[in-house]
């Protein structure tokens, strides 16, 4: 019995070891992220080796630094596939999924993350994920957040340089009349 045990301790480490070869998988690979597709790519890639069965993301409007009344679906996937009907579908936050996924609530324990980095709530996630693996979601709930944070800094930035452009440009404009 005891052998028993210990076999069932080392392929619970086994699992968990694996689970955070992937985590640092998905941190190494969101390092050189630049969108949400690539992000929403890269995250669906490496959710089986999570042991992530079922996974849903959502995000806020870029412009809101924290949580909003309406969402968008970016992932679903389930199955082991990316369910493509429901991507883009924004909706009531408050239910935590559109109507078309409402019945994944009752399937299950779903995590619930929210993708924040200080003040600035970005959206959530919702997954199923074993026990013995909760270390690596919340590594990837770090690195999710992490780079969508410097994904909405660097859409305030541009959006910052063309205000200050257009007023350079005014201001030559006005200077160039008189």
């Amino acid at each position: 019995l005891a052998e028993a045990e210990h076999e069932v301790w080392l392929d619970a480490r086994r699992r968990e070891i694996t689970a955070l070869d992937h985590a640092r998988g998905v941190s190494q690979a969101l390092r050189s992220v630049d969108s949400l597709q690539e992000l929403t790519r890269s995250v669906v890639h490496h959710l089986p080796g999570l042991g992530i069965r079922r996974f849903f993301m959502a995000t806020f409007e870029p412009e809101a630094s924290a949580p909003t009344a309406s969402a968008r679906i970016v992932v679903a996937y389930r199955g082991n596939r990316v369910d493509e009907s429901v991507t883009g579908l924004v909706y009531r936050s408050a239910g935590l999924l559109p109507a078309d996924l409402a019945g994944e609530l009752a399937g299950g324990v779903l995590v619930l993350q929210p993708l924040r980095v200080g003040r600035f709530q970005h959206g959530f996630m919702l997954y199923d994920q074993p026990v013995s693996h909760a270390v690596a979601g919340d590594a990837l709930r770090r690195d999710v957040s992490a780079c969508l944070d410097g994904m909405a800094r660097r859409h305030e930035l541009a959006r910052e340089q063309d205000a200050v452009q257009h007023v350079v440009v005014s201001r030559t404009r006005r200077l160039t009349v008189e």
